[in-house]
């Protein structure tokens, strides 16, 4: 098996984490069009299809935010759309690197550290931070992420 890469269910070319640095995570995902790239490939594994109606022959469009343009519901989307990073102002960059950061931290991660790796405001990172866990928090469902915790 390839060692920059592993497969693992509902996810495509992620690569293994554990022995990647924070400079190879910016290799990785030099900018925003890489990034938004590997979401788009995680989000969509069966290929790109509207959030709002499920239509799956999606238009291209000139727009910075929202590359997308759905003709059966007659609305424009990005991979943001319907996912934890709606209504969010931080880059598909600092999205990236962040699921990274976070899903390897044994530890955690505090909001002060993730801004400083992805000079980011604290509270941008803190909002980021407070996205992800929910958001997994409900891919876990309640059973998994309630009773008492356990730390170091």
């Amino acid at each position: 098996m390839d060692e920059q890469s592993t497969k693992t269910e509902g996810s495509q070319d992620l690569p293994e984490y554990k022995d990647l640095s924070l400079p190879e995570l910016f290799e990785m995902f030099p900018d925003d069009q890489a990034a938004m790239g590997w979401l788009e490939r995680n989000v969509w594994p069966d290929g790109r299809k509207c959030p709002r109606c499920g239509y799956r022959y999606a238009c291209t469009t000139k727009h910075p935010s929202m590359p997308y343009y759905c003709s059966e519901c007659d609305k424009r989307f990005s991979v943001k759309i319907g996912t934890i990073m709606e209504h969010s102002r931080i880059g598909y960059q600092n999205w990236a690197i962040a699921i990274c950061l976070i899903a390897t931290c044994p530890k955690g991660i505090s909001s002060v550290q993730l801004g400083r790796d992805l000079k980011i405001s604290q509270s941008s990172a803190w909002f980021l931070l407070r996205r992800l866990r929910e958001g997994w928090r409900t891919l876990a469902g309640p059973g998994l992420m309630a009773g008492p915790i356990r730390a170091d």
